[in-house]
């Protein structure tokens, strides 16, 4: 990577072999807050990024965003390495665990798992989710005294 320094902005000169676009554009995204960014293919397989700082542009502003962009730009390209690794596997997790939730997604659900039984977690065999006053009765009057009542 090539990195020219000019008065108030950095251009790196990247290689398309090293650094697929998509880790270029998502460099470049973590950087938009504070520096405008300009690319640009004056050669085929080389991308031109050119980095111009919102606020100051001295030396050593510009020597940090570049530090911060390759920085970036390493971890975009180890992002997409390991989606590619792990892809499927992280598309198979999600589609099972969305099947899993279908039967509490859909609106004419009967609450019952695949097999027509109902689900565990709509057991309640100790009665917790049974109001107090249906369980006991209502108790307004058993608290009070006869100062309350006067």
């Amino acid at each position: 990577m090539d990195a020219i320094f000019q008065e108030k902005h950095i251009t790196l000169n990247l290689s398309l072999r090293l650094y697929p676009l998509d880790a270029i554009y998502g460099a470049c995204y973590q950087l938009i807050d504070e520096a405008y960014l300009y690319l640009d293919q004056e050669v085929p397989g080389r991308i031109l990024v050119t980095v111009t700082p919102k606020a100051t542009s001295d030396r050593s502003v510009l020597e940090g965003l570049a530090g911060r962009f390759e920085n970036e730009l390493l971890h975009q390209v180890l992002r997409l390495r390991l989606d590619r690794r792990t892809g499927r596997v992280r598309d198979m997790i999600v589609g099972r665990a969305l099947l899993a939730a279908e039967p509490l997604l859909g609106p004419d659900s009967d609450n019952s798992g695949s097999n027509g039984a109902p689900d565990d977690y709509l057991d309640d065999p100790l009665g917790i989710a049974v109001p107090w006053e249906e369980k006991y009765g209502s108790d307004e009057g058993k608290n009070r005294t006869d100062s309350d009542e006067n």
